[in-house]
């Protein structure tokens, strides 16, 4: 009957390691899963966008902020009035200016705030 115990505990092993090798390198890790083979992810450097790709995204967070009911629906018929490129903390980031005159006087110009690569960092009144 010992004998019989390690035999057991190696075709547990060998079915273990079978359906390990089955699965193979671009099996996917859940719903939203990555792949480990040809066509998987990368871990190149994200791409840096353009001013044209700023605007937007910029009016996408506004869309959104206006969703979320932090801006009044009037600023969903604001377009950019400006792009520029600042540096924070020794980072460069898009500012990117919209102005909305029907606004009360200390929140016509909303600064909106990304990443070189499109990534939304935040929103304010004051630019800063």
């Amino acid at each position: 009957m010992n004998i019989l115990i390690p035999f057991k505990t190696i075709g547990i092993l060998v079915v273990t390691l079978s359906s390990s090798l089955y699965a193979g390198g671009d099996h996917k890790h859940g719903e939203g899963g990555h792949s480990h083979g040809p066509g998987g992810h990368s871990h190149a450097a994200p791409t840096v966008i353009d001013e044209k790709k700023a605007k937007i995204v910029a009016v996408d967070v506004v869309k959104k902020l206006v969703a979320k009911k932090k801006l009044k629906q009037d600023w969903l018929k604001i377009e950019v009035k400006a792009t520029s490129k600042k540096k924070f903390k020794e980072k460069m980031e898009w500012v990117i200016t919209l102005e909305n005159t029907k606004a009360e006087k200390s929140k016509q110009i909303l600064y909106v705030f990304l990443s070189l690569t499109g990534k939304y960092l935040g929103a304010n009144f004051t630019g800063n």
